[in-house]
């Protein structure tokens, strides 16, 4: 039903939606004023009030209309609330209060009103002022009649009940209607507004779900892109690496480089997207574990050497020799890093140099501050654009860079990975001068010896190129890959030519579970994404064949799939680990050491042990490899001597011994863990080997593998021991070299 003219207007001119909560609240209290002022007028000439008092009834009216005007139709809330503070509540009603009667008229409750008025109309210090300047008023009010009752003019003797009880009465009536208005004003702005806060909570609610369902699409979109790109990318690189191992014709090989440099950078442009939507996504984490910082900048080198000779530029690396040898932290994002910055500044310099450095700032006994700083002599960055440096996918000038390849992504990434480092990172540049990248990042410390000055160990593109030499061999292994694309499972047989492991293929998960109950194999390798049956599906159907040969076989899932928390995904559903594409040789030959049964492996003769997981057989590593020791110190003999004269594994043998004797196993791990590093600096391979495979037994709480090893242990200490003197006597006699 549509409202009358009037009452629309009405509340246009109190409620209109160019007020805010306080000045329609205002514009209320004052309509409802009015209408009480009219009662009290009347009550006045009813009553038959002196003309003093009737007078000011009016007045207090006539001001009451006029500060509505103000308030409503001039739309000024302020001055209608300082015209109702200082002409009706300071002058008016203490007047009315004094030709009324006093107490004994209804004033009291009007003074009451007052002090109320400014909470609801008011703020900050405007209210307090307001409220004080009320209080002071009323109090004088009542002091004064208690103290001169004399000058308050009162109501005939016979007439005073009657006046009290009906004067008192219109004002309770009116100002209790006034303040549950205000009281129901309240209440209803409270509810809109809470009702108004719900409906956008859900709506927040239903676009925090499209937002969701956003990510998750897009995290499915890359999952994908990612299995349908390195998928050819697995056989292209897979293949080319079979030419890069067999051929011996050098513009073949010439061929076959360029096609892997080219791959490889295809390769690390679809890894700088997967990791900042790993980054944005927050699924990316962090696996540190020890590290050689001597190693960790000598792959920096290599990898980017050949990008800077390209250009004819300098590749310049400075250290503080004091840095920790060895430090924990998740090496792979470190590295990764710092090749961002190197990379970048390769591109962007066409002549000079790069100058990488590293320092450290010590922290603690076990935690440093790793500084790195990469310098180059290239075009700068104006002020304006360093503004916007680290942002996604962003290239600077575009109109002078339009020809250097890239993302945009590296320093983003780069920046990301500092901050969950809870590190730090800056940039100092000058346009057409050059530009200093600089980041830090805290690492913990494994190993407090000095690491020296750095020497670079360069190899040449053709070094690189024909380095590979097979880690071992496993004649007598069997092993079965499932894969749904000949081509992937022909490069896996490609890569494992050399080890002489007999691989059989199945190109569907039907076909696999055919042959695992007819064949005994030694491990399985198992593309997830196939037809008909995936390798989920697949692996599930063979752990609940009866009487299957392979039941217990290890599983590796094979897969494209190089999301952050895919390793994690695979081996909570039952795989006994994973592998990405494209494969690279050397991971694979090190799981393949990992999971073939121990006595099927062949080391090769001339090939070092695996860097992170080695073969179980411990006798197959060196006791004691001199060489191995002497590039921790940068081939520093004299350093290396005095390192062997201050360790002393016989005192870390009998403190190993006390605390097996005394069940103390926290101690017993951490002595293996400084062991392990301890004695690899010296060139102890053997027992850093053991002191590992002892910590992680101990972590894992097999203490009975500990009580059947550790009289090996004991033993392997004291034949270091014996070899590291040896080697100080028989130098010490000899000299220097």
């Amino acid at each position: 039903m549509k409202k009358p003219r009037f009452v629309r207007y009405l509340h246009e001119l109190i409620m209109g939606d160019g007020f805010d909560i306080k000045h329609k609240l205002q514009n209320m209290l004052l309509a409802i004023s009015i209408i009480g002022g009219f009662f009290t007028v009347t009550a006045a000439f009813v009553l038959n009030n002196s003309f003093e008092s009737k007078i000011l009834s009016v007045s207090a009216l006539i001001m009451q209309i006029f500060a509505f005007f103000v308030s409503a139709v001039l739309k000024k809330r302020k001055a209608g609330t300082m015209i109702v503070f200082i002409v009706i509540n300071i002058i008016l009603f203490p007047l009315l209060f004094y030709t009324n009667g006093g107490v004994y008229s209804g004033m009291p409750i009007w003074l009451a009103f007052g002090l109320i008025y400014p909470w609801m109309v008011s703020e900050g210090a405007m209210c307090i002022v307001m409220f004080i300047l009320n209080t002071l008023v009323t109090v004088g009010c009542f002091t004064t009649q208690y103290f001169f009752p004399e000058w308050f003019v009162a109501p005939a003797e016979d007439n005073l009940t009657q006046w009290i009880v009906l004067d008192s009465l219109q004002v309770a009536l009116v100002v209790a209607v006034i303040l549950g208005m205000a009281i129901k004003y309240q209440a209803y702005v409270f509810d809109r507004q809470q009702a108004k806060m719900l409906k956008q909570e859900e709506q927040l609610r239903q676009a925090m779900k499209l937002a969701d369902k956003s990510n998750a699409a897009k995290t499915d979109f890359l999952v994908r892109m990612s299995h349908e790109i390195r998928t050819p990318i697995n056989a292209v690189l897979g293949m080319d690496e079979m030419i890069l191992r067999e051929s011996s014709d050098e513009t073949i090989l010439g061929y076959a480089t360029n096609i892997q440099s080219a791959g490889q950078l295809l390769l690390a442009t679809i890894n700088d997207v997967l990791d900042f939507s790993k980054i944005e996504s927050g699924k990316l984490e962090l696996f540190p574990e020890e590290y050689s910082i001597h190693q960790l900048m000598n792959d920096c080198y290599n990898i980017i050497i050949m990008r800077a000779e390209k250009k004819n530029l300098l590749l310049e690396v400075k250290n503080d020799p004091s840095i920790p040898s060895r430090l924990v932290g998740d090496e792979i994002r470190v590295r990764q890093m710092i090749i961002n910055l190197l990379t970048n500044a390769v591109k962007y310099t066409s002549a000079g140099k790069i100058t990488m450095t590293l320092g450290c700032e010590k922290v603690s006994e076990e935690e440093i501050i790793l500084k790195v700083s990469v310098r180059d002599t290239g075009m700068g960055i104006s002020p304006e654009n360093q503004q916007e440096l680290f942002s996604d996918f962003n290239r600077l000038d575009e109109t002078n860079t339009k020809n250097i390849e890239g993302t945009g992504l590296g320093l983003s990434i780069t920046k990301r990975l500092v901050e969950k480092m809870k590190g730090k990172i800056s940039v100092e540049s000058t346009l057409g001068v050059g530009s200093e990248f600089r980041f830090e990042i805290p690492q913990l410390v494994a190993s407090k010896t000095p690491m020296g000055y750095f020497t670079p160990n360069k190899r040449s593109s053709t070094e690189i190129t024909q380095e590979y030499h097979e880690r071992f061999q496993a004649p007598a292994a069997r092993i079965l890959v499932v894969d749904d694309v000949k081509l992937n499972i022909d490069v896996l047989k490609g890569l494992l030519k050399s080890t002489k492991v007999r691989v059989d293929a199945a190109y569907s998960g039907r076909e696999c579970l055919g042959l695992v109950q007819k064949n005994s194999y030694d491990l399985i390798f198992m593309d997830h994404v196939m037809p008909e049956m995936d390798g989920v599906q697949t692996f599930n159907y063979m752990r609940k064949l009866v009487d299957c040969p392979n039941h217990n076989v290890p599983v590796i899932a094979l897969t494209a799939n190089a999301m952050a928390g895919a390793k994690e995904e695979y081996t909570q559903l039952g795989f006994a680990d994973y592998l990405a594409k494209p494969v690279q040789s050397d991971l694979l030959e090190q799981l393949l050491m990992e999971y073939l049964p121990s006595d099927l492996i062949i080391p090769a003769e001339d090939t070092p042990s695996p860097k992170k997981k080695s073969s179980s057989r411990s006798d197959d590593i060196p006791e004691f490899d001199s060489e191995a020791g002497l590039k921790w110190c940068c081939g520093d003999r004299s350093l290396y001597r005095k390192i062997l004269c201050m360790v002393d594994i016989d005192t870390r043998a009998i403190q190993l011994d006390n605390a097996f004797r005394n069940n103390d196993w926290s101690t017993y791990e951490r002595l293996c863990c400084g062991l392990k590093s301890t004695s690899k600096t010296v060139g102890g391979e053997r027992l850093s080997y053991l002191a590992a495979k002892m910590e992680k037994h101990v972590k894992s709480g097999e203490i009975t593998y500990i009580r059947e090893n550790h009289r090996m242990l004991i033993d392997c200490c004291h034949s270091l021991e014996k070899a590291a003197n040896n080697y100080l006597f028989s130098n010490n006699s000899e000299g220097d070299k």
